[in-house]
């Protein structure tokens, strides 16, 4: 992420950014944007200071930013620490036992975000965003750095975007003939759909494209499409 975002930061340079996500329908930041990496605010969940949710890159104006989460080898989203050491069966305290949780307890803000947000229930009600934040299983098992991530984007105000590489299929897989599968359609459908457009997807392929249509990173873009294979 540093070696594709990086030059554009430091040279002052977020056209090409911008290039790839208005292409893919992402709402740019209005005004003057500026960008920066690792942002965090341990207060927004009231979280751990040295164990905050931590954002890759966050492209600020005004409007409202775009928090990019970067997953240029990882094969998907980070799950909760406490279910991975045995501390937690796995199953969902959400909506109506919150206290059930580990993390509610201690006084992490999550499952009450959820709740703000309206996740696990359609408009009136149950309905289609149910599905995973309601079901038997912890959404937070498999799936907390996305659901953190994207409430931390939302209640600041901005927009939670993906920059995955695009030959990766867990988070995208087309089938001729069948609507798209894999971790990025499933767990949009999580999501209330009043907040689904703030939340988008672009590739690490399509950013390259930007910049070298651009012409003005000539001395360093072709090495990185050679280093990545692209």
């Amino acid at each position: 992420m540093f070696n594709l975002v990086g030059p554009l930061i430091v040279r002052d340079d977020l056209a090409p950014l911008r290039v790839a996500m208005e292409r893919a329908g992402i709402e740019w930041p209005g005004g003057t944007a500026r960008a920066g990496f690792e942002h965090s605010n341990w207060a927004m969940l009231n979280e751990d200071p040295s164990h905050p949710t931590s954002i890759d890159v966050v492209v600020e104006g005004e409007g409202g930013s775009l928090y990019i989460e970067s997953k240029m080898v990882e094969r998907g989203f980070g799950g909760c620490s406490v279910f991975a050491d045995g501390d937690c069966e796995g199953m969902n305290p959400f909506p109506d036992r919150p206290e059930a949780c580990y993390l509610h307890h201690i006084g992490r803000k999550y499952w009450t975000m959820m709740s703000e947000m309206g996740f696990g229930r359609g408009p009136g009600g149950p309905g289609p965003a149910s599905c995973l934040t309601t079901g038997p299983v912890c959404p937070f098992a498999s799936y907390y750095q996305f659901y953190r991530e994207v409430m931390f984007a939302i209640a600041s105000g901005g927009r939670f975007v993906l920059l995955h590489d695009a030959r990766n299929p867990a988070f995208l897989k087309s089938v001729p003939g069948q609507p798209p599968r894999g971790l990025w359609p499933f767990l949009v459908e999580s999501i209330p759909s009043h907040l689904r457009d703030r939340v988008g997807r672009v590739t690490m392929q399509s950013v390259v494209d930007a910049i070298e249509e651009s012409g003005r990173h000539d001395d360093w873009v072709a090495d990185f499409r050679a280093k990545y294979g692209l």
